[in-house]
């Protein structure tokens, strides 16, 4: 007649990330008050591929410090180094005095204008590739690359593969596809092995202890990747999600154009 319950997040619960998850999205909102945060105005961008579609700027116009947050671990943004120092007082004053939480400060990198975050490398200024960019760390493409090969060279003879152990690689790959420009273009096949798309007989959706039929299209997708890790430079340039619309006007000499 008696019921328990959990005091602290449970290690190995597939429930925990997403309620931990909450909690930080709360504090998140909260910082949002103070002065290194709280935009003045916000700016709709058409022009500038290197800013967010929308961003916000304080009273002088420069933008104000954002943070985004992984479970527990988060990366902060801000226009200048002294800026970016006084957002992460604010959000270590607010964690640790208001909420009760502690920072890891070794853990704790910059400010920076190049650091790893979530085992993609960010770049702000992106000197070598003409702009601010992500790159695959060298750990995160190391562990894709062993995880690919080990899978790949189980199955290069069998016609079947374990769904979840496809699944995992999956997901993997597409969160490398961050730093890979059309990346996510050859997992679509992989996909459709996984859900046994061109499959006239299906298993169950939601039972991944199964096996699903590697299927030739996937294979190819799989030795994509495998050139890809091995030979590509894994940069993909910062580009916002948005475009600028012009009208043009031309004749039809060859010679004259306007817009």
């Amino acid at each position: 007649g008696e019921y328990y319950r959990y005091t602290r997040m449970v290690m190995g619960a597939a429930s925990s990330p997403v309620a931990f998850s909450r909690l930080v999205a709360w504090a998140a909102r909260d910082l949002y008050q103070y002065p290194e945060f709280k935009p003045e105005r916000m700016v709709i961008n058409d022009s500038d591929p290197a800013m967010p579609r929308v961003y916000g700027v304080d009273a002088e116009g420069i933008p104000v410090a954002t943070v985004q947050f992984f479970v527990d671990d988060s990366c902060l943004v801000a226009a200048t180094r002294q800026r970016c120092e006084a957002a992460y007082r604010r959000l270590t004053w607010l964690l640790e005095c208001r909420l009760g939480w502690r920072i890891c400060t070794r853990k704790t990198v910059g400010p920076a204008q190049r650091l790893v975050f979530c085992g993609l490398e960010l770049d702000s200024v992106g000197e070598d590739v003409g702009g601010p960019c992500t790159r695959l760390s060298a750990d995160r493409r190391a562990e894709c690359e062993l995880v690919l090969n080990d899978f790949c060279s189980q199955h290069r003879r069998r016609r079947h593969a374990p769904r979840r152990e496809l699944a995992s690689l999956v997901g993997k790959l597409s969160f490398a596809a961050n730093a890979i420009p059309a990346g996510r273009c050859f997992l679509a096949r992989m996909y459709d092995a996984i859900h046994e798309k061109e499959e006239m007989e299906r298993g169950e959706a939601t039972d991944y202890d199964r096996n699903v039929v590697l299927t030739p299209a996937a294979r190819l997708d799989l030795k994509w990747w495998q050139q890809c890790l091995r030979e590509a430079d894994c940069v993909r340039l910062w580009r916002t999600g948005t475009f600028a619309l012009h009208r043009c006007w031309s004749d039809a000499s060859n010679y004259g154009f306007g817009e």
